[in-house]
């Protein structure tokens, strides 16, 4: 434990009570993640973020030029889903 690193690269300075075997931490609270850990993180967020930006340009366009008729309604609502399903997919 004593040449141990955190997912940060900070040396330990706390183990898990009863689990010799759990990775340390520099905290007390949890372990940090590791880079490529943050890396994976960080590209799930930015894909339902991307998929949320233009589900939503795609709607104020659709806002801004119609949504008059019961089939502009239907419309919306398809876009909707396809936000859903493309979000669920991420994930």
């Amino acid at each position: 434990m004593i040449d141990e690193k955190c997912g940060c690269g900070k040396p330990v300075r706390y183990s898990m009570p009863g689990d010799f075997d759990a990775p340390g931490s520099c905290n007390k609270y949890t372990r940090c993640p590791t880079y490529e850990e943050l890396q994976v993180t960080l590209r799930s967020a930015n894909t339902c973020l991307m998929a949320y930006q233009h589900a939503v340009n795609i709607l104020d366009d659709y806002f801004e030029y119609s949504m008059e008729s019961k089939q502009d309604q239907k419309k919306v609502h398809q876009i909707l889903g396809n936000l859903t399903d493309s979000l669920t997919k991420i994930t």
